[in-house]
C-alpha cells in the first residue's frame, strides 16, 4: 500500500511539472509558437516579425513587421524616453536592417538617416509615434505579447552579403543633441536572424 501511494505521489508531482514547464516556459519559446519572433524580452519599445516560410526569392525576402512603443496602460508622450542627461529635444524614429558586421556601437549619430552601414527602411514621426496606434498588451499568464500595429517588411537583397550570415533588423528611437547638432539613441530594440543563401534562394533560421 505504502509503495502504491509513493507511485502515485510521484506520478503527481512529474505531472505537475510538466504542467508548469509547458505553462510557463520562456517568453522566447511561447512568443515564437505564437508564430512570431522577436519581442520576447518585455519592454517598452519591442519589435516582432511573422513569416509564413522560411525560404524566399532574394528579391522577395519578406515578413509582417509588428511594432510598438508603449503598454496599453501608458499615455504616449516625451518623458517615456527622457532619462538623465537626455533633454526635452525633438524626438525621431527609424527602422533599419543591417549585416551584423556592421551593426553600431556608439549611443550617438551624427544623422540618423544616414547611418554607415545600415539600411533605413521606415520612419515614423514623433506625432506618428505618440497618436496611440504602436501599442502592446501583455498577457501574464500566456507570456504572450499582443501587438497593435504591423505593417509588412522587405529586406534588401544587398543586405545578403555572404553565403551564411546574420541580419539585425533594428527598431531605434534618437533625441536631437543640440551640443554636437547630432542624435543621441535613446531606445530601440533588435531582432537578429540568420540565414543561408544559395545563388537567389534565401533561406532564414528564426532561432
Amino acid at each position: 500500500m505504502k509503495k502504491n501511494f509513493l507511485k502515485i505521489t510521484l506520478s503527481f508531482v512529474i505531472l505537475i511539472c510538466l504542467l508548469l514547464t509547458t505553462a510557463c516556459g520562456n517568453a522566447d519559446d511561447l512568443q515564437y509558437r505564437a508564430g512570431v519572433f522577436g519581442g520576447y524580452r518585455l519592454s517598452r519599445t519591442m519589435i516582432g516579425i511573422e513569416g509564413e516560410t522560411d525560404t524566399f526569392d532574394i528579391d522577395n525576402v519578406n515578413f509582417k513587421l509588428f511594432i510598438t512603443l508603449h503598454q496599453n496602460d501608458e499615455t504616449p508622450n516625451k518623458g517615456m524616453y527622457i532619462s538623465e542627461g537626455v533633454g526635452v529635444f525633438d524626438f525621431n524614429f527609424g527602422l533599419y536592417v543591417c549585416d551584423a558586421n556592421d551593426e553600431i556601437k556608439d549611443s550617438t549619430v551624427s544623422d540618423y538617416k544616414n547611418i554607415n552601414g545600415y539600411k533605413l527602411l521606415n520612419e515614423i514621426s514623433e506625432k506618428e509615434a505618440f497618436s496611440g496606434e504602436y501599442v502592446h498588451t501583455y498577457n501574464y499568464v500566456t507570456n504572450k505579447i499582443n501587438y497593435n500595429h504591423s505593417e509588412p517588411l522587405i529586406i534588401p537583397k544587398e543586405v545578403f552579403k555572404n553565403e551564411t550570415g546574420r541580419i539585425v533588423i533594428s527598431f531605434l528611437v534618437f533625441s536631437s543633441n543640440e551640443e554636437t547638432n547630432g542624435y543621441n539613441i535613446v531606445g530601440g530594440y533588435s531582432v537578429h536572424l540568420y540565414y543561408t543563401k544559395n545563388e537567389n534562394i534565401i533561406t532564414i533560421r528564426y532561432r
